[in-house]
């Protein structure tokens, strides 16, 4: 509590004051809470959007964004309008796909963001249950903003460039992935017809999720790829529960 310091038992105590920046008590504690300044109102609301854009969890009101897009409720598609792109839209892969955003309108923006957004299920567990929110967003965004991109998980990739396709935007893709190093091996084992079904779905893509039992025999299926695997990862799960907010937290 700050008014802890100025209560004298405290302070005789040596258990709370108000200190300098050499960490020795103020002599007059009074005098030095009276000394500063009252924060204004502008100055406050300042600071909490300069903390809101540095969040790791991005944890903005993102359901506020999307119904600010310029659509009315009823009429939202959500698909990409090419009206929205001035030229072309530039993506970037890296540690996640980076998509240039000075060139896009505000909508577009937020279609882009709504791909690496879903629902909080906790939010609605205590909505139900008629418990606080307060420290819970209604939605999990797991995208960001930064120096003028907008960076969502490398697995929406092919979201975005489906999007690009049906609303004919020419999209550029950069690709400024560490592509490791090959390695000289071969593969002496034999997959189970059910591990060569999923190597087959898998090497399809570049980037998924791959969803067995324990005992399936997730590290052999990868050995049997010759060089260093971008982007895929493997799990394993002994039951369903909570399936589909693990597999959202990896897209």
């Amino acid at each position: 509590m700050i008014a802890l310091p100025l209560q004298g038992q405290a302070l005789k105590a040596g258990k709370s004051a108000f200190v300098d920046e050499n960490w020795n008590a103020y002599p007059e504690q009074w005098k030095i809470l009276l000394s500063k300044p009252k924060l204004s109102k502008e100055f406050i609301e300042d600071k909490i959007k300069e903390w809101k854009s540095f969040s790791p969890n991005e944890a903005i009101a993102l359901n506020e964004a999307l119904e600010q897009d310029g659509e009315k409720l009823w009429d939202k598609t959500r698909d990409f309008l090419k009206c929205d792109v001035d030229g072309e839209i530039l993506i970037t892969l890296a540690d996640g796909i980076y998509v240039f955003a000075e060139n896009l309108a505000p909508r577009i923006q937020n279609r882009i963001r709504e791909l690496a957004a879903f629902r909080n299920p906790a939010f609605y567990k205590n909505l139900a249950m008629g418990l606080s929110n307060f420290s819970n967003s209604r939605y999990i965004y797991l995208g960001r903003d930064e120096g003028g991109y907008i960076r969502i998980p490398r697995g929406l990739l092919e979201d975005v460039t489906a999007r690009c396709d049906k609303a004919g935007i020419v999209n550029h893709i950069c690709d400024e992935r560490c592509l490791g190093n090959e390695i000289r091996a071969s593969f002496q084992g034999q997959l189970k017809e059910s591990q060569l079904l999923a190597a087959e779905a898998m090497l399809k893509h570049e980037t998924g999720i791959l969803y067995a039992a324990t005992a399936f025999g997730k590290t052999v299926l990868f050995a049997k790829r010759e060089s260093f695997t971008i982007g895929w990862k493997s799990m394993a799960y002994t039951g369903c529960k909570d399936i589909k907010t693990s597999l959202c937290d990896l897209r």
